[in-house]
């Protein structure tokens, strides 16, 4: 499936995500929240972030080689690239506080953050793999690794210690902060057809990680994105639109995106 694009990207927050097929990948960008392909950026991208005045960085990774390129609101090509000096990009996230970008590398297990998005970056060797990293308000870092349950690291002192989840999260698909709390991906069970997903909403203090509230949903949570009070889902397939926290079930269903993966909203300068 090609959905048609148009010439200009509209005015308002733009929505990206990967998708692919066998035989060809894009960056679609659509319209938020309305939710409309207004065009598409032919690359094989792993992650997706972006910043406060709406850049957006987009990893890749590629046989030996990993870039980081980056985009401003709205371009369909870069402003800018950077080299990973670690093959296996396949995550990001900027420090709201200090424009510092985070990478994370699950080929060489390490995190590498640029200071304020550019220039050579200061790595960490890491004790689980980055699938995912999201930063606070405050300008905290978390990662999130795992395969049947949830692992969630913190950046404190120059090293990533451990942070123990109450409960765990059974088969972790995502990590981000909500606003309020770090929002962690995973499932709340299953029928003879498919996954129920759930986002679990979690207050960090002194390496603990007590649970706030759990938004449940009508269907699988493959990859999440939260934006105010809408909650954007992949289910690997569509992408759902729903309340958040409320959740239960979708307020719009999108399918003009093929197997849709990593997500973020870039923020109208």
């Amino acid at each position: 499936m090609q959905p048609q694009t148009t010439r200009r990207a509209p005015a308002g927050d733009l929505l990206y995500v990967v998708g692919h097929t066998a035989t060809w990948a894009y960056v679609y960008v659509l319209s938020f929240p309305a939710g409309r392909v207004v065009y598409k950026i032919s690359k094989q991208i792993t992650g997706l972030c972006s910043d406060r005045q709406g850049n957006v960085y987009m990893t890749q990774s590629f046989q030996s080689t990993s870039t980081i390129f980056v985009y401003r609101h709205g371009a369909k090509k870069p402003m800018a690239t950077l080299s990973d000096p670690d093959n296996g990009a396949a995550s990001c996230a900027v420090n709201p506080k200090t424009g510092d970008l985070g990478v994370g590398n699950v080929e060489g297990g390490t995190l590498l953050i640029y200071p304020h998005g550019q220039g050579k970056p200061k790595r960490y060797y890491l004790w689980l793999s980055p699938n995912d990293l999201t930063y606070d308000s405050e300008g905290n870092l978390f990662v999130l690794g795992g395969n049947s349950y949830a692992t969630l690291g913190e950046l404190i002192n120059g090293k990533f210690k451990r942070v123990i989840l109450s409960p765990h999260v059974p088969n972790p698909t995502g990590l981000q902060w909500d606003g309020k709390h770090i929002a962690v991906g995973g499932e709340a069970g299953s029928s003879s057809y498919y996954y129920y997903g759930q986002i679990n909403r979690y207050a960090i203090d002194a390496r603990k990680g007590s649970l706030k509230g759990s938004t449940t949903l009508s269907t699988d949570a493959a990859r999440f994105f939260v934006r105010g009070s809408t909650l954007i889902v992949s289910d690997g397939y569509t992408l759902y639109f729903f309340s958040y926290p409320a959740g239960g079930e979708p307020t719009k269903t999108i399918k003009d995106v093929d197997e849709p993966g990593s997500m973020t909203v870039s923020v109208a300068p």
